[in-house]
């Protein structure tokens, strides 16, 4: 080979080597006529970033034609920014990458493109009409503003029902409360009417929608249009909204109209009233007069250009038969229905995204194969989470759509019941290493056969509802196959203390695996109603009123669906097929073997400590194996006090054969692809009877003129420091105190008992801080830069320059020495870059129990003139890894410990 020859040959090498994806940006000031190919727009704005997603589709499209798309697949990177919809998002098989060549959808900066599917309401006035004001409560008419609607293009605001994906409000990404009464909890059911009386499990109820109240207070409703109750009419797991039809002001009575609920109606529950101008009665209530097309809002802070949204399109993403397509580091939010849908396809993937403030579920997949929902924050959804729906149950095809270590909290905001967190329907799914958490109903529900229900963490669910379980299935003997092994559900109570379950097998569900599950306080562990060949074994239940439950229920009262559903179901089935055989061999014969008696269930080596454990009935004994189970005797648990679960070597299980779970992997883990870290939740305690108005609200920021945020005057240097990890007496503390700072808050705003102290200063190029923190003595600090497992100082601060919207800049120090610039709380990485530039940042210690930080930042690199901005945002958090404690000089309550906006002022003095 020559010369020439050589270098042709290594050039093409080298091309080959170095070949990439095609990358396309979309950006929200992009324009749709520029080329997409430039992150940014050039000097003269003759080309840049794509304005739209569907104009970044419509370029594949082409280019996929034309056969021009690169062999590596493509990447559409989405710039930071809010993304307003003007239609759903929608993907064809068309829009299909390969296996090795995927389309990926995703932020440049995990969580900053805001997908939104409403549209900003900016146009507030106050209300004004005399009628308007009338009807207005008292306290509310020089509050509550108003807003016409009928110049947005919205053509159907939809229905108030909490089920029929209407139109909701927002303030700063979190939802509004359409106007109700009673603003917390419920009010009874006085009584109802003797009309269509009945009697069901010799519970009297009618099934008459009329119900007789106490009080006057619904007398006001009857001149409101539109007026709708949602109650829990009949039996504590079923609610529903009717609208009011008429009231009857003497005989103190409600007519509802629509479809009457179907369960019928009890004297002694519960409903509220809702959709009633009159009700709007406190800050973050809305209501919506449909005939004028106004919006009523009392603002639960001050408006700014962007601040409130209505939801308006039904979806924001739909993949339809598509393929190899991912979303990454993307946040949705303010769809009526589902933020995603994905129906049909392969392998479409939803990693590292937030998605929120959905009037309906957040993810649903439907059919297709190995789709997959990983790493995800997913809160504030009006029914559910996500769905996962595929396979074949004939043919016992898995589709192994896959959720995994995805943050579930808060669903259920709008149907609170039958609005289960996660549902597994069909062949084959996973659920794996998940956080579900403070919601009304189940966590889990999975029906159809060999899913995967394993390593999850569930607490503080089924808050509103009894008869219920945070894992459940229920209703059918060939639903079989599944496991459901080494969850941790813990801190389950039910409503108003009348119970629920940890892991529930409902109505003669047969055939799950139920190993290695740890239960913790929930008044029932496990409940299996009338099922048989379950194996539940080597589980743990500590401080359950009752351990483990197996009745016979078809052979008594539910005896009647033997020869009804269950055997029609159990028909659909080819259960006598080899195939079904083979995988299920306890099938054969089943409907010649008295399938009402709950035969075949094993309940071996389980943990019962504190529980009454018994509670099977005779025919699971006769019938099954009920053997080497350890009952109130010591299992010598390593720290029960603290939740630590573990057994110690010498513990008396292990001579039943306890196989003990991996308790260590139960749960979130960090990840490249997961949407927030550390993930922080609190367990809701029995006693505290739940408020309407902390399920349904938004978490405020709370109003600067109702709740003015702590302000600190930050003196001028007057020594000199040496940033050297040593508080030298001639530094910081010979500025007389004047300076010094108390950090004493926990996120909760409650004494944290293990107070820092900070001293702060400035001068023209810089502002100092000094940290000096108390922690144990008897624990050695946590030195690794790992924010929130290692002890650490957190500085949080935004540029007053960029007003409400500019990034919080976020400095974290460590005692090893070690500083970063994080981008966790919306900063690019060029800003987080130059905020780090020039910092000067030393950490030391006094001896055990004690270490110091000090910073010189350089406000250039803060992009903050001190001359010019002399109040900012500002917030000191100091994490303690040995208590663990989270430190603050002021409690961010909900929100992360950086978010300034529950945090303090600084004010630099002249």
């Amino acid at each position: 080979m020559n010369r020439f020859g050589l270098v042709f040959g290594l050039c093409a090498v080298a091309a080959t080597c170095v070949a990439e994806p095609l990358n396309l940006y979309v950006a929200p000031q992009g324009r749709d006529e520029w080329s997409g190919t430039r992150r940014h727009p050039t000097l003269f704005h003759r080309d840049g970033p794509f304005k739209t997603l569907d104009r970044a589709r419509d370029e594949l499209r082409q280019r996929r034609t034309a056969g021009s798309l690169p062999a590596e697949g493509v990447v559409v990177e989405l710039q930071p920014g809010t993304y307003y919809l003007s239609q759903t998002f929608e993907l064809t098989a068309d829009d299909s990458g390969t296996a090795s060549a995927p389309v990926v959808y995703r932020a440049r900066v995990p969580g900053t493109a805001r997908i939104v599917g409403g549209v900003v309401v900016s146009e507030f006035g106050p209300v004004t009409d005399p009628a308007l004001r009338e009807r207005l409560p008292d306290v509310a008419r020089d509050h509550v503003v108003q807003a016409d609607l009928s110049g947005l293009g919205i053509k159907d605001f939809g229905s108030p029902e909490p089920d029929a994906k209407g139109c909701e409000v927002f303030f700063e990404t979190r939802p509004l409360t359409l106007a109700r009464w009673p603003n917390d909890g419920f009010a009874n059911v006085a009584d109802i009417t003797d009309a269509e009386a009945f009697k069901t499990h010799n519970v009297p109820g009618s099934k008459a929608p009329v119900i007789v109240y106490e009080g006057d207070r619904p007398e006001r409703w009857g001149k409101e249009p539109g007026g709708w109750l949602n109650g829990f009419w009949f039996w504590d797991w079923a609610e529903g909204a009717q609208p009011i039809q008429s009231i009857d002001v003497a005989a103190k009575r409600i007519t509802m109209g629509g479809k009457p609920h179907s369960y019928g109606y009890r004297k002694g529950q519960w409903y509220y009233a809702f959709n009633l101008l009159c009700e709007l009665d406190q800050p973050g209530e809305w209501y919506i007069d449909r005939e004028r097309q106004i919006l009523f809002l009392w603002p639960p802070d001050r408006i700014s250009d962007e601040s409130v949204v209505l939801s308006v399109l039904p979806t924001c993403i739909r993949a339809a038969e598509a393929k190899w397509v991912t979303f990454r580091g993307l946040t949705l939010e303010a769809a009526r229905g589902n933020a995603i849908e994905i129906n049909g396809g392969e392998a479409v993937r939803v990693e590292a995204c937030t998605v929120r403030n959905t009037g309906y579920r957040a993810i649903v997949a439907n059919g297709g194969k190995t789709h997959a929902v990983v790493g995800c924050d997913i809160y504030d959804t009006g029914n559910g989470a996500v769905t996962l729906i595929g396979g074949d149950r004939p043919s016992l095809n898995p589709a192994g759509h896959l959720l995994e270590n995805t943050w579930i909290r808060r669903y259920g905001r709008l149907k609170r019941t039958f609005c289960t967190g996660v549902e597994l329907i069909g062949v084959g799914q996973i659920a794996r290493r998940n956080l579900i958490h403070d919601a009304p109903y189940i966590a889990l529900w999975f029906k159809g056969n060999d899913h995967v229900i394993e390593l999850n963490e569930i607490h503080s669910v089924c808050y509103e509802a009894n008869d219920s379980g945070a894992i459940y299935a229920g209703r059918d003997w060939a639903m079989r196959g599944s496991a459901v092994r080494y969850n941790y559900v813990h801190d389950v109570y039910g409503f108003r203390g009348h119970g629920c379950n940890g892991i529930y097998l409902d109505d003669m569900f047969s055939g799950v695996d139920v190993i290695g599950n740890l239960v913790v306080r929930v008044p029932r562990a496990f409940l299996i109603g009338g099922g048989r060949d379950n194996v539940i074994t080597d589980n743990i239940m500590v401080d359950c009123k009752d351990g483990m439950h197996i009745d016979a229920r078809a052979l008594g009262w539910a005896k009647g669906s033997v020869d009804g559903c269950m055997t029609k179901d159990l028909n659909a089935m080819p259960y006598t097929g080899e195939l079904w055989l083979k995988r299920y061999p306890k099938l054969q014969g089943i409907l010649d073997d008295d399938p009402g008696c709950p035969k075949g269930n094993i309940v071996e080596r389980n943990i019962s400590v504190r529980c009454n454990f018994d509670r099977m009935c005779a025919q699971a004994k006769q019938f099954g194996t009920i053997r080497d189970n350890l009952v109130d005797v010591d299992p010598l648990f390593v720290d029960p006090a603290h939740d630590d679960y573990r057994l110690q070597p010498g513990s008396p299980a292990f001579a039943v054969g306890f196989k003990p779970a991996p308790l260590d992997q139960i749960g979130l883990y960090a990840d490249t692809l997961r949407a927030s870290w550390p993930v922080r939740h609190e367990v809701r305690k029995e006693e505290a009877v739940p408020a309407q108005a902390a399920l349904l609200k938004p978490i405020k920021v709370p109003s600067p003129a109702a709740t003015p945020p702590p302000v600190f005057r930050v003196p001028r240097r007057t020594a000199e420091i040496a940033i050297d990890g040593v508080m030298g007496p001639s530094e910081w503390e010979g500025m007389a105190g004047q300076g010094s700072l108390a950090l004493n808050q926990t996120l909760e705003r409650t004494d944290a008992g293990c107070p820092s102290t900070a001293w702060l200063c400035y001068d023209e190029q810089a502002f100092w801080v000094c940290v000096d923190s108390q922690v144990s003595a008897a624990a050695p600090l946590q030195k690794t830069p790992t924010w929130g497992s290692s002890d650490a100082v957190e500085i949080a601060i935004r540029n007053p320059a960029g007003g409400e919207k500019a990034p919080v800049l976020v400095l974290r120090g460590f005692p090893g020495g070690a500083f970063e610039s994080s981008t966790e709380a919306g900063a690019s990485t060029e800003v987080a870059k130059k905020a780090g530039e020039g910092v000067q940042f030393a950490a030391g210690s006094r001896g055990a129990g004690n270490w110091q930080a000090e910073w010189r930042i350089p406000f250039a690199s803060l992009g903050i003139d001190p001359k010019q901005q002399r109040r900012m945002e500002f917030n000191l958090t100091v994490r303690k890894s040995a208590q663990p404690l989270w430190v603050l000089w002021v409690g961010t309550l909900d929100l992360a410990t950086w978010d300034v906006r529950n945090g303090g002022v600084l004010e630099l003095q002249q």
